[in-house]
């Protein structure tokens, strides 16, 4: 298992747990990041962070505000579920594009995105200006998505979490 998962001062049920490590590792999978070894951890502070960690691995940092909510609310509740699954997700795709040689980070503000304005800073630029958040954005939905259909797949989570359920096919499957 390359996924190293750190609830600090946290205890979790154990379904709580394997539906975080299953949400990691179908996301990984998504972005063809299988092999390499991912820390996530669950900390105060930004919603979601990336950092490069030791041999070449990645931390991905999530608010514990996530994970409390998961715990609390419960897999039934889909504003945890899928709030956890989309910071996740976005997260991820910047570890993608750190794997990929796409972006190249100095760890907190300065980035070099591809070849682009031969790889100028872009700390100045507002956050959603910044193109491997764009892309990030743009992709966290699509990952997140599949992530939680998985986790129905399995039988983590019941079919009325999956983000294709609308309004009628939750009444056909209560009944």
């Amino acid at each position: 298992d390359a996924v190293d998962l750190h609830a600090r001062r946290r205890k979790l049920k154990p379904e709580h747990e394997k539906a975080v490590r299953e949400m990691v590792r179908s996301s990984v999978s998504a972005l063809f990041l299988s092999d390499h070894p991912l820390t996530i951890r669950f900390s105060d502070g930004s919603a979601g962070f990336t950092s490069t960690g030791e041999a070449s691995s990645h931390v991905v940092t999530l608010h514990v505000r996530l994970l409390k909510d998961l715990v609390t609310k419960g897999l039934q509740d889909k504003e945890a579920v899928s709030g956890l699954s989309e910071v996740l997700a976005h997260e991820l795709v910047h570890v993608w594009q750190h794997r990929s040689g796409n972006w190249s980070s100095d760890g907190r503000y300065l980035g070099k995105w591809g070849d682009e304005d031969g790889g100028r800073s872009y700390s100045i630029r507002r956050w959603a200006n910044r193109p491997w958040e764009q892309e990030a954005v743009a992709l966290q939905g699509k990952i997140a998505k599949r992530a939680i259909d998985d986790l129905v797949g399995q039988g983590i989570l019941d079919p009325s979490m999956s983000p294709a359920t609308d309004a009628a096919q939750h009444r056909a499957l209560a009944q």
